[in-house]
């Protein structure tokens, strides 16, 4: 299976500064900002997005239309760094204005029971980790999956 877009939520995104990030910029077009229906959770200096059947769950991230002549070799750089634990799973993307996009994005696929859940699903910039300031809202987005409200 060729996958030809490719939906990003954390050190992937427009404006991240890292190899990889990097890579997929300098080998795609950007599509846009938009949303997938799944729970942002914080497991680390990273995150990671977990379908949902809610309808008020949405993780924010960007879109990319990979170049078709290297669209191979990025995809292969992206799953050895993404790892075991994340899948790439078909998504259908949300964009103002638009008809949803089917895509692609890697989700999370080891188990989330006790992760931080980011109620807001905007995962921290600029490399700062969840909790710390760095997107302006640190800590007070972030809520334990048991905790109410």
């Amino acid at each position: 299976m060729e996958i030809r877009r490719l939906f990003v939520y954390g050190s992937l995104r427009q404006g991240e500064e890292n190899e990889m990030a990097r890579l997929l910029h300098a080998r795609s077009r950007y599509l846009g900002a938009g949303t997938i229906r799944a729970r942002l959770y914080a497991i680390s200096w990273y995150a990671g997005a977990v379908a949902s059947a809610d309808a008020g769950d949405v993780v924010r991230g960007d879109l990319f239309e990979l170049d078709a002549g290297s669209a191979g070799e990025v995809m292969a750089a992206l799953d050895a760094y993404e790892g075991s634990d994340f899948r790439l799973s078909p998504v259908d993307v949300e964009m103002p204005g638009e008809t949803p996009l089917r895509a692609h994005a890697y989700l999370y696929a080891a188990s989330a029971e006790g992760l931080p859940w980011i109620r807001h699903g905007d995962w921290p910039r600029s490399g700062s980790a969840a909790g710390e300031a760095g997107n302006g809202r640190g800590a007070t987005g972030l809520a334990h999956p048991a905790e109410p409200g």
